[in-house]
């Protein structure tokens, strides 16, 4: 189920979990309380970290070829160990921030030549 949460969670100077990048003199801070923000990111394992098993048994329901977790049914699906590749989402906004940032500073220097270069 996506609530967003984790997108909503992102917060400039977030002391639980901060992200910074920094060109030259100027720095971004981004941070995000949710706790598992870097196994989105980054990837993580199914395995069950409290008991250390391999297997485990997720109450849910089948809706067509879809799992979903309900803690109030009966049914359930065997979860096995495997690898969940993370989405990279830090490493795409990175570059995305990375590419604007230059064509902003850029921009915004030329601004800046043009006028000085206009004053007598």
């Amino acid at each position: 189920m996506d609530t967003r949460r984790l997108l909503k969670s992102f917060n400039r100077g977030d002391s639980e979990g901060i992200w910074i990048i920094s060109e030259g003199e100027l720095t971004l801070e981004v941070g995000s309380n949710v706790k598992y923000a870097s196994f989105a990111n980054d990837g993580h394992t199914t395995v069950d970290l409290d008991s250390g098993k391999d297997r485990r048994w997720v109450p849910g329901r089948w809706e067509g070829d879809r799992f979903e977790y309900d803690k109030n049914v009966d049914t359930v699906m065997l979860l096995k160990v495997k690898w969940v590749d993370g989405s990279g989402y830090w490493d795409n906004a990175t570059a995305i921030f990375e590419k604007v940032f230059k064509k902003s500073l850029e921009k915004r220097l030329q601004g800046w030549l043009d006028q000085i270069g206009g004053v007598q």
